[in-house]
């Protein structure tokens, strides 16, 4: 039979490992580790890839394009005491129209104002393209991926795409 010392002993360290345990959890939550958008946009990322899936939409009909973009590169600076951020990003959507191989250089170096509008969206102000809805489809300590809708009438063309860009430190 054990003693009742040794039981105590063993319970109060039992305890003691919990707490700690607890402790450290709630550490994480709160500390280095936050993954909220307030955390994650403030500092400096290269772009690291790009993906994209829509149509474009011309007199000679519509085309789907899907596919990973070539040659990308990039950077996001988010300065949150501010809510800018400036960015410049480039990459090559391929495409197939009519059997033959297409490249279309795609690039944009602009900034503008952010807004955290939800627990994983934020917006950009784009000069260019106006209000911008960024929604976060992954996150983590080094970076985060992010999908955005675009519609754009050019040249007798209408593209309308979903573009996913991958973010990292």
């Amino acid at each position: 039979m054990k003693s009742p010392h040794k039981i105590l002993a063993i319970s109060t360290f039992a305890i003691l490992i919990t707490t700690l345990s607890c402790t450290k959890d709630k550490g994480k939550e709160n500390g280095s580790d936050d993954l909220s958008l307030n955390t994650l946009l403030n500092g400096s990322y290269n772009v690291t890839s790009a993906s994209y899936t829509g149509e474009i939409r011309t007199f000679l009909g519509s085309f789907d394009i899907d596919g990973v973009g070539k040659n990308t590169s990039g950077t996001y600076e988010f300065t949150s005491n501010t809510n800018e951020v400036d960015y410049d990003f480039s990459t090559t959507i391929e495409q197939e129209v009519f059997g033959q191989s297409f490249e279309f250089p795609v690039s944009f170096d602009n900034s503008g104002d952010f807004n955290i509008t939800g627990d994983n969206t934020f917006t950009i102000n784009d000069p260019d393209f106006g209000l911008v809805e960024y929604q976060v489809t992954e996150k983590s300590s080094s970076g985060f991926s992010t999908i955005s809708s675009f519609d754009i009438d050019s040249a007798g063309a209408r593209t309308v795409v979903d573009v996913t860009i991958v973010l990292r430190k």
